[in-house]
């Protein structure tokens, strides 16, 4: 009976435990290049859109991380829409974001809402200033994207977006799982054999 426990948590393991690797979206396949008004932008598996087409920077006068970053508030309505190429749900588990080029504010509120997937949706604020700061979130989860609202005059800087894809087992774990459900099924049947024996 314990081999068919041992068994059984193997299974259970190779289909819960298989997840896609944690990644950063950094925009650096845009480095030694400026892109001005070109919506939308791609990186890191992402596509980053808005009616008003963000850009990819460098730096700027306000946020400077010394690196490639996304930088939008080009618009009146000032969203920008986040999505996983080819679709599918994906998790932002932090970023950092800071002011940018051209706003006259100091400070100002973004509001960060996620579609979940399945329907229903899920809200975020925080407050960027001068300078980036790293912002964490546990509640943007199972998306299938994610809306960034700021004022009119929100020019934001977005960099390093920390992101999981679905929980969906790799092919080396269902293989595990049907290894595992084999062994199950063998071990039953002979504790059955036993039984009927004695």
């Amino acid at each position: 009976m314990k081999f068919t426990g041992i068994l059984a948590g193997v299974a259970l393991a190779a289909f819960t435990g298989v997840a896609a690797q944690a990644a950063v979206v950094d925009f650096e396949n845009y480095a030694g290049t400026l892109v001005q008004n070109g919506s939308p932008i791609v990186s890191g598996g992402f596509s980053f859109a808005d009616p008003f087409a963000p850009g990819a920077w460098h730096s700027g006068p306000h946020s400077d991380n010394g690196t490639e970053n996304l930088i939008y508030g080009f618009g009146p309505d000032n969203l920008l829409t986040m999505t996983q190429l080819g679709g599918g749900t994906f998790s932002v588990s932090q970023f950092d974001a800071g002011l940018s080029f051209y706003t006259q504010l100091t400070s100002f509120v973004v509001t960060l809402t996620g579609n979940i997937s399945g329907g229903g949706t899920v809200t975020d604020t925080i407050t960027v200033v001068d300078g980036y700061t790293t912002f964490n979130f546990g509640n943007l989860t199972n998306l299938t994207s994610l809306t960034f609202t700021a004022p009119a005059d929100g020019y934001i800087a977005v960099d390093n977006i920390g992101v999981n894809g679905a929980n969906v087992p790799e092919p080396a774990g269902w293989a595990l799982m049907l290894v595992g459900l084999g062994g199950l099924g063998a071990a039953m049947r002979s504790s059955r054999t036993k039984r009927a024996v004695i």
